[in-house]
């Protein structure tokens, strides 16, 4: 399945109304995915980081080895 098609499948399981055909969407999806990628990106960090409000700087990266700690500035 070609990156444009699993995108647009994407798009109408999320806005598929009807859950149990959401239940059927997304195992395809899976599937297709992991079938066909060469990598999948299992986890990604979001806002995975508690930073004081006077802390600026900080980059959150996926990768734990960044190295961008020095930036980090408490005022």
């Amino acid at each position: 399945m070609p990156a444009a098609e699993i995108t647009a499948e994407t798009m109408a399981a999320l806005a598929e109304q009807d859950p149990s055909r959401c239940d059927q969407m997304y195992p395809e999806l899976q599937t297709a995915i992991r079938d066909e990628a060469r990598f999948v990106i299992m986890f990604w960090a979001v806002k995975q980081v508690a930073m004081a409000q006077d802390a600026t700087g900080l980059v959150n990266s996926a990768t734990s080895d960044f190295g961008q700690d020095r930036l980090v500035e408490k005022k």
